[in-house]
This record gives structure tokens, sequence and C-alpha cells, in this order.
């Protein structure tokens, strides 16, 4: 019975560590955990974070450039897996393909028809209130479309200045639906999703970070990516509190010598009694600031009074 339930333990355990055929002989890559369709918490919150700026950069841009009020709202960003890469891009839309980097590191961006035919409405004088229903554009809309887009990656890059280096360059786009072949080795992506909402419009724009061509720009986003920002955050701290602290007095005092006298000698000084010290005539002095010896000075006079002369500051390192 013994036997039996050690065999039972020993099948249990080898096959939970035992592979799925389907993964059997395949390369492990170092971005297979997208592959469950996850980011890690902390890429999903630093990406969130992201996105919520871009959101609030292109509604502003957006706002000035159609001359109305621009509701943008990121969703939640998430991985995912090829299948569902190429099923979304058999969406009517506007397709870019741009790069990320000087490196050439390869993105995608998608754009909902009706609202780049909005924006190509918009561009040439339009008031945008021609229902735009989605259909491919024409060269000239296509060439208009690809300002916008143009636009649209400057805010979007914006986002990405704290975490990453991020200089995108457009390539070439298309109208209808994405090429049917995807860079070469592209096997999931990133994507950010964005809704707009503006003069009764409802639209889209999601950009896709092919991996793995963009899995260095993903493994920046980590908190450990923004020190930048939070070394800036303690910075101006740090002037605030010198700020407020800069126009508090402190005492200042000179000691000009040291000595050591009895409580009885003491007790008997009486005026024109003369005192002596250790420290010579020609030694300096220690100027006292705030309780402690902050300097070495020199007595000197200025103007009939008494002033010191800073030679040296002290060093309280380890103190």
């Amino acid at each position: 019975m013994q036997d039996m339930a050690s065999m039972t333990i020993e099948q249990s355990v080898n096959s939970r560590n035992k592979l799925p055929e389907a993964w059997q002989g395949k390369e492990i890559k170092k971005y297979d955990f997208f592959c469950s369709g996850r980011l890690s918490y902390a890429q999903t919150r630093v990406l969130d974070k992201i996105n919520r700026e871009v959101a609030e950069f292109l509604a502003g841009k957006l706002g000035k450039l159609f001359n109305c009020q621009v509701e943008m709202q990121a969703q939640a960003p998430k991985a995912i897996d090829l299948a569902e890469l190429e099923e979304r891009l058999q969406d009517d839309g506007v397709f870019a393909a741009f790069t990320t980097t000087s490196a050439q590191k390869i993105a995608l961006l998608e754009m909902d028809s009706g609202f780049a035919l909005y924006m190509v409405d918009r561009f040439l004088g339009g008031n945008g209130e021609t229902k735009c229903e989605g259909r491919p554009l024409t060269e000239l809309e296509s060439q208009i479309v690809s300002e916008g887009i143009e636009t649209i990656l400057s805010q979007y890059a914006l986002g990405w200045a704290k975490t990453a280096v991020f200089a995108p360059k457009m390539l070439k786009t298309w109208s209808g639906q994405a090429p049917e072949e995807l860079p070469a080795g592209s096997d999931a992506a990133v994507i950010s999703d964005f809704r707009i909402k503006l003069n009764g419009l409802e639209g889209g724009i999601r950009f896709y970070l092919l991996l793995p061509s963009c899995q260095s720009l993903i493994s920046r986003a980590t908190p450990q990516k923004n020190a930048a920002e939070i070394a800036a955050g303690k910075a101006e701290e740090r002037n605030r509190v010198m700020r407020a602290i800069e126009e508090v007095e402190l005492p200042l005092s000179a000691v000009l010598g040291k000595g050591k006298i009895s409580l009885a000698d003491l007790m008997e000084i009486s005026e024109g009694d003369i005192i002596r010290l250790e420290a010579k005539p020609s030694e300096e002095a220690e100027l006292w600031a705030g309780g402690r010896a902050e300097f070495l000075a020199k007595p000197m006079t200025i103007a009939g009074r008494m002033a010191m002369c800073i030679l040296e500051e002290l060093n309280h390192e380890g103190v």
C-alpha cells in the first residue's frame, strides 16, 4: 500500500513537471510570458500611467485642432497573442506602421475609418457634422490622414518621455485592412486602446507594440525606470524645504580662544582682571552657527567694527 502511494506521488510530480506536448521541442524565448495574454502587475501599472498621460495629451491636442471638446479614455493595456492580433487587424480601418526608435523597432497604429474621415473633413474646413461612414480612403484623404497620424504619434511619444527613448517615425499607411504579412518574426503584441468622443462621434485609436521587436521597450515599463522622475521629485522637495528655511536666522558667535578656570577663581573675578587663553594671537578663531563650529576665521576690523574673514569650512562628515 505504501509503495502504491509512493508511485502515485511520483507520477503526480512527473506529470506536473512535464511540458505540454504543444510546447515540447520549442525554443523558450525571453518574452514567452506574454503568451498567457497577461502583463506583469508592474508593467500594467506603468503602461497604464503612460496611456493616461497620452490620453490627456491627445485630447488637448485634438481639441485645439478641431476646436471642440474631446473626450479620450485609455483602456487597460494588455498583451495579445498572434491569433488575436491577426483577428483584430481584419477590421476595416486606417493603419500605419512606424518605428519607435532609431533601432527600427516596429509598431502599428490602427484608427477607426469613421474617425479618420471626420479628421479629413475638419482638416479640409468642414464642420464635422457630416456622418462619416466607414469606407476605404482615397489617395488624397490618405495623405491628409497621414499628417494627422504624425500629430498623434508625437503626442504618444510624450507619454513615454519619462520611461524610455521614444522617437516614432512613420513608415507606411494603409486604408481598409492591414497588410496580411506582419513584420518578420512578430508573434505577439501589447495593445493600448484609446476611445474618443467628440461632436457626437465615437471612435478609437489603437497602438500595437509588436513582439519581439518592441520587447526592450516593454521591458523598460517598470517602476525602476521612473528613477529620473523620482529623483526630480526629491530634488523639488529638497528645494521646497530650502526655500522654507532660507529666511531662518541663526545666532552667530566667534570663539577667539579657550581656557580653563577653577570655580573658586571664577567667583573671585572682578572688573579689570585678565584671563589668559590657550590660543595664540596669530591663530584662527572658530565661527559658530546653530550651536556648532562651522568655519575657521580671522578677526579683522571694517569701518571700525569687528568682523571675521572666513578662511576654511570645517568638515563635519561622520558627525
